[in-house]
């Protein structure tokens, strides 16, 4: 867990920055178990609401990503919002490819050879009115928990933090412990990027 006093500092450095600096700080924030190695991908939801992040975002998605050395895929794009997997290429190739992501997405309708563009032109697709369960494949949560949420329809997990866990807590929390650890040392670079006194 992140201490009060770190989520602080970066909530006061976080309010001082504006343009593309704040928004590149959100989805370091946001994305920071991918940026680290520890996930495949991560999404985030970017909206006008606050600092105007969706106009930012559409005019320097580009950039951004490129200095954070992230992939994107926009899901849905809305008149004030959009959901965008943030991902890197090879390491969600090579989590999709594993053999229990593979069947559970071919279980689903996904074809047997379907190329990786085309797992995520039918994400989109199947995205467009509600997540569906295979989100959660993508963004690295284990097939059984994929499997237990389906199961169980939310209910009677036996651990939830960035996920609902319904198989191996001991390592589903060894795996929250690294998204924490990723969370804060983005957190520590962008207080010592930005945070000018």
């Amino acid at each position: 867990m992140i201490n009060k006093d770190l989520k602080l500092e970066f909530s006061n450095t976080m309010n001082k920055l504006s343009g593309k600096d704040y928004v590149k700080c959100i989805i370091a924030f946001g994305t920071a178990p991918t940026l680290r190695g520890k996930k495949p991908s991560s999404i985030l939801t970017l909206k006008k609401q606050r600092k105007n992040v969706y106009y930012i975002w559409n005019r320097y998605k580009e950039e951004i990503c490129s200095e954070l050395g992230l992939d994107y895929y926009e899901l849905v794009k809305r008149q004030d919002s959009v959901s965008v997997l943030f991902y890197r290429k090879e390491s969600l190739e090579l989590h999709l490819s594993d053999a229990k992501n593979k069947n559970y997405l071919e279980n689903i309708g996904y074809e047997k050879n379907i190329s990786f563009d085309n797992k995520l032109r039918l994400l989109r697709r199947r995205y467009s009115n509600i997540c569906p369960h295979e989100m959660g494949i993508f963004l690295g949560i284990p097939a059984e928990d994929v499997c237990g949420f389906v199961k169980h329809q939310g209910k009677n997990c036996i651990l939830c933090r960035y996920w609902k866990v319904y198989n191996n807590p001991i390592e589903a929390q060894k795996l929250f412990d690294n998204f924490d650890y990723a969370r804060k040392i983005v957190i520590q670079e962008v207080i010592k990027e930005y945070n000018v006194a």
